[in-house]
């Protein structure tokens, strides 16, 4: 074996394992035979590496394999449609904040939060005036533009375009980070961990989201994000508690629903809301000292919160297991 098929064989390794097993000698007999034509074959046989090309392409392939859209079977598909809708609530929550930010900057008393001040005294707070030459400011307003583009492009299909969105919203957090570490304040396990969470949303978008994936309608999850907006301005309005508590009340409608039969969500949709219950627990434990700098008692508050949310995403979980289709492998006809 030259050194250039064992480097193959090892990109290879993206690929999943049931794919590998069938098409694994067939792809790197393709894969020499090119080599072989090469004028230089010898010297690419003994020192060559696979070009970036043939790895964005098992990238690719990968990600029509692992996460598939219409072509593969049923386990595969609703994993696929995990990923998609992890990525795109994910979005939305990020476009109705950032639509929240900018709408609270171009009028002001549109959001008012009442909340308690580190001497426990309760005020009324309207939000400083925006810095424009402050660089965590700039790199924000990228990254929320950056997060409603995708958002929108998803939503009408255009892939591409909510991909170059998902790179820039990447690229803005790693420069947010790399702000946060420069900075005049140690960087915080706390703030890597919550830059981390919000990275995980675009990759779900550049993983989830390929030429397999059918376009759907943008109708509801337009109507969502007006009325998530809506309500986060609404509860502006309200104290702190309200803030907090939002997402359960939400979990707390979707179980009257679900246990008087009114709607009940698919497979997908369900492991999809206890990944997003999961990661919105993880933020509360990770912020928890913010909590406290306002006012001790609000530790219950966010204990309630954090046990609420993780008992949720362990209830939609075992929900979604009773309609999971069975393990089968997925098919090898893979969209191109």
């Amino acid at each position: 074996m030259t050194l250039v098929e064992r480097r193959y064989r090892r990109m290879l390794r993206v690929l999943p394992r049931w794919y590998r097993a069938e098409r694994e000698e067939e792809m790197v007999s393709a894969f020499l035979e090119d080599v072989n034509r090469d004028p230089d074959a010898d010297l690419r046989h003994d020192f060559g590496w696979p070009g970036w090309g043939e790895f964005g392409s098992l990238i690719a392939l990968s990600a029509r394999t692992r996460w598939p859209g219409r072509t593969g079977s049923p386990r595969a598909l609703v994993k696929g449609q995990v990923v998609r809708l992890i990525g795109l609530i994910g979005l939305l929550l990020a476009s109705a904040s950032a639509l929240n930010q900018w709408l609270s900057w171009i009028v002001p008393k549109l959001n008012a939060i009442n909340y308690y001040g580190a001497d426990g005294r309760f005020g009324h707070y309207h939000g400083p005036a925006p810095l424009f030459w402050n660089w965590r400011l700039v790199l924000n307003v990228f990254l929320d533009g950056a997060s409603l583009l995708a958002f929108l492009a998803l939503l009408f299909g255009a892939w591409r375009v909510a991909k170059t969105g998902a790179v820039a919203a990447l690229l803005a957090l790693v420069a947010l980070m790399a702000y946060s570490m420069a900075g005049p304040h140690p960087f915080s396990l706390p703030e890597l961990l919550f830059y981390v969470i919000c990275a995980l949303y675009p990759l779900c978008v550049l993983v989830g989201f390929h030429s397999d994936v059918a376009p759907f309608k943008p109708k509801w999850w337009l109507v969502a994000l007006v009325g998530i907006t809506a309500l986060w301005m609404g509860l502006g309005w309200a104290t702190w508690v309200l803030l907090d508590v939002s997402v359960l009340i939400g979990a707390a409608a979707y179980l009257v629903a679900h246990y008087r039969r009114v709607w009940r969500g698919p497979a997908a949709g369900l492991l999809a809301v206890a990944v997003i219950c999961a990661l919105e627990a993880l933020n509360k434990l990770i912020w928890t000292s913010a909590y406290l700098l306002r006012d001790p008692s609000t530790l219950a508050v966010v204990a309630i919160e954090v046990a609420g949310l993780v008992a949720m995403a362990v209830w939609l979980r075992a929900q979604a297991a009773k309609v999971l289709p069975p393990e089968t492998r997925s098919p090898l006809t893979v969209a191109g």
